[in-house]
């Protein structure tokens, strides 16, 4: 089943955080200020803060396409039992699946963090799709872009999401990585000009969320980002 467009009672009605979501917020966000490697608590903040965002998304036409459309009619999941790493890992480097095999491999990172459904989305099966499905990629972004999964790479992942897709919780994570990562880090060059370079290439990019990405494994990386309007981005700004 596709996803569901909302209507705009509908979009303004998950605008509203109850005092309970709240309370969760608040305790995710001092664990994350404590940890930034609180997946769990990143998680929640994510499902209560982009909901209505997603919902708007659905509704104007972000999906509009051919692929984009196939996209919400398979609902397709980026995990262990549906992709096999092995054949990506034999896929020339220079492919966006050998590169993404390669990424994940790389970083000793796991596909399957994912896997589950999202709790506080659970009325809502056509948005969390989509939060479940922005999780799965997370890493195709990161491979896109060139970046690492260092912390301070993090956060210059989500001002890309948040220029390209203007999401509460990517928002969230560039105010308080900036202070942790930038700042108490000393990572001037990074907060001067990193932050907004890369919000200005979100900007600048393909709608991302809307990528078929299983159909487009053996397609050079290099052909991959000049369609999507993606650079590699320079990590090294410090």
């Amino acid at each position: 089943m596709s996803a569901r467009p909302r209507t705009d009672a509908e979009i303004r009605a998950l605008r509203h955080v109850s005092l309970a979501e709240w309370g969760e917020l608040l305790r995710a966000s001092k664990k994350i200020l404590a940890d930034s490697n609180q997946t769990r608590e990143l998680m929640v903040i994510e499902e209560v803060l982009n909901r209505s965002r997603i919902a708007r998304l659905l509704r104007n036409g972000y999906f509009d396409g051919d692929e984009p459309r196939d996209l919400l009619r398979d609902r397709p999941l980026l995990t262990p039992r549906t992709v096999d790493l092995a054949a990506l890992r034999a896929k020339p480097e220079e492919t966006l699946g050998g590169a993404f095999a390669r990424h994940l491999e790389r970083y000793e990172l796991n596909l399957g963090l994912f896997d589950e459904p999202t709790p506080v989305l659970a009325d809502h099966p056509d948005i969390g799709w989509v939060v479940q499905r922005n999780r799965q990629t997370h890493d195709l972004w990161h491979t896109l872009l060139g970046l690492g999964v260092l912390p301070h790479e993090e956060v210059l992942v989500h001002a890309f999401c948040w220029g390209h897709l203007g999401v509460p919780q990517s928002a969230f994570i560039v105010l308080f990585g900036a202070v942790k990562h930038m700042v108490l880090e000393a990572r001037w060059r990074t907060l001067r000009l990193g932050l907004r370079a890369a919000y200005d290439a979100g900007h600048r990019a393909a709608p991302l969320w809307a990528v078929y990405w299983e159909r487009h494994w053996d397609e050079p990386l290099a052909e991959v980002r000049r369609r999507l309007r993606v650079e590699p981005y320079a990590s090294a700004l410090d």
